[in-house]
């Protein structure tokens, strides 16, 4: 399979996600393709096998990204307002309708928005202080890169309380029952009736799936304590906002 101008119509940021997330894809399926491109700075992301190149006087020569692996991603973090969940809800599997009075937390790649996770107040009678990670949205050009799960657990790393999470996403399940950063609770992997969307813009149907119940027992991160302002004094506060971290 040729495809040629690979990347040439994207934003080069969205170009490095797809790059990643399309090796990812040859490489399980044990496909082969070649990749014709005037960008180089996808290279490091496509980690290809052989590299041709004019200005290279286009010899063929074995790649070593690979062995190097993925490069970083350096994300922005800062608390948003309630209307940011606008721009991320009809990415979510579940209902577009969230609690204004839930904490909103926007990641983004440089100028562009990437995903957000939102926690709310978790009422309990037996837990103390505790949390529920309700939301969390990656945009679809960025998907595949596993931004959803470190970005959520980022967000429990730094509230200081117990969070807990339930989802039915099987790739973050999967994901939190292999980490040590999470531990599952007696109600984990309980068959439930979900509402969830479908192929086309209002499809819904209702199915039984399992659900993933968990809590965050990773470590706690200090220096974000400005992000878990009430909102009110952030809008007055601009310089705790734009904290940065690395993924």
């Amino acid at each position: 399979m040729l495809i040629d101008e690979y990347t040439s119509v994207v934003d080069r940021d969205v170009a490095k996600a797809m790059s990643f997330s399309l090796q990812k894809y040859i490489r399980r399926t044990n496909k082969k393709v070649i990749l014709a491109s005037c960008h180089f700075d996808i290279l490091e992301w496509l980690m290809p096998n052989w590299t041709c190149s004019p200005q290279k006087g286009g010899a063929l020569e074995r790649c070593d990204c690979l062995r190097q692996g993925r490069p970083k991603v350096e994300l922005q973090i800062s608390r948003a307002e309630p209307n940011t969940w606008n721009f991320f809800k009809q990415h979510h599997y579940l209902t577009e309708q969230v609690n204004k009075s839930c904490m909103f937390f926007l990641f983004q790649w440089g100028d562009k928005p990437v995903g957000i996770c939102v926690v709310s107040p978790l009422p309990s009678g037996t837990v103390n202080n505790a949390f529920r990670l309700s939301r969390t949205v990656v945009l679809p050009d960025y998907q595949g890169l596993g931004i959803g799960s470190k970005i959520s657990e980022f967000i429990c790393s730094i509230i200081k309380g117990r969070v807990f999470t339930k989802t039915i996403n099987p790739a973050l399940g999967l994901y939190r029952s292999k980490s040590g950063n999470w531990k599952a609770t007696s109600k984990n992997m309980r068959l439930l009736r979900q509402q969830t969307k479908e192929s086309g813009e209002n499809m819904w149907t209702s199915k039984i799936r399992p659900s993933y119940c968990y809590e965050y027992v990773g470590d706690k991160i200090s220096g974000y304590e400005g992000l878990l302002l009430p909102i009110d004094k952030m809008r007055y506060n601009k310089s705790i906002e734009n904290q940065m971290s690395i993924f």
